[in-house]
């Protein structure tokens, strides 16, 4: 939850743990090309990213505002929320994440 009006807000998945507090536009670019899910987070706050293999994940919750004009422009003003989560085999995960 957490996704204001006029926001668009999106979840990555990265293995392993991942500390990112205000990430630049290298960081991200650098954690893209890792990424185990991705997904877009409906009106309604809910997402779902499937098909992960078990292990340590790190969730990355991203709001961007408006329409920015260039990734750059969309990093910089950009709200991020993190959660390291743990994924077994065949059990389904529910994850809450306040951006």
């Amino acid at each position: 939850g957490g996704v204001r009006s006029g926001e668009q807000a999106y979840i990555a998945v990265v293995p392993g743990e991942v500390q990112m507090e205000k990430p630049t536009l290298e960081d991200v670019q650098a954690l893209s090309s890792l990424l185990s899910g991705y997904a877009e987070v409906s009106s309604d706050g809910t997402f779902v990213v499937e098909n992960l293999e078990p292990g340590t994940y790190t969730i990355v919750g991203v709001a961007v505002a408006g329409e920015p004009q260039s990734e750059l422009e969309a990093f910089a003003n950009a709200r991020y929320a993190t959660q390291v989560i743990h994924v077994e085999a065949g059990q389904p995960l529910h994850v809450s994440l306040s951006l």
